[in-house]
């Protein structure tokens, strides 16, 4: 029985190395300056927002002809506002998941109605490069926005 290691003393064991091994990371204080920084992310991420909300509604007459579906500048004022009521919800903290849950499907939309269809119909490669650059952002943002939806949103309210 001597040769082998009681239960309890390997989990002291294994403990001890993970205690040691991730101190700085669980430092109270690198914990608070780690969450702070983490904590822009949220102003940070609604930036874009803003300002393409502000863009679509000070440019929706030139946006319009983008629009695959009839009312080209109505869609443009529609998703303007849209953008700047998920940055405002997320900022306040109300109905922030059906908020972003709805941007994501938005961006998906626009990404795949608007920029793909631009992509794979571009006169030149500069235009092609526009576009999907374009589209691979849209889609980074509507998963950044689903990821807050699950898990950073504080009123789940409407959507459970």
């Amino acid at each position: 029985m001597k040769n082998f290691i009681k239960a309890n003393d390997y989990y002291k064991f294994t403990d001890s190395i993970e205690t040691s091994l991730f101190t700085p990371f669980t430092n109270r204080q690198n914990k608070t300056t780690m969450n702070s920084l983490l904590g822009l992310g949220k102003y940070l991420f609604i930036i874009p927002f803003l300002g393409f909300g502000f863009g679509h509604l000070s440019n929706a007459n030139a946006m319009a002809g983008m629009v695959p579906i009839p009312g080209g500048a109505v869609w443009i004022y529609v998703t303007g506002i849209a953008m700047l009521a998920a940055a405002v919800s997320i900022v306040i903290g109300k109905y922030d998941k059906l908020a972003t849950a709805l941007l994501g499907l938005m961006l998906l939309i626009i990404a795949l109605s608007i920029h793909l269809p631009g992509m794979m119909n571009a006169a030149d490669a500069m235009a092609k490069q526009g576009s999907m650059g374009q589209m691979m952002k849209d889609i980074g943002l509507a998963g950044g926005a689903w990821m807050y939806a699950i898990g950073l949103a504080k009123d789940k309210s409407v959507t459970g």
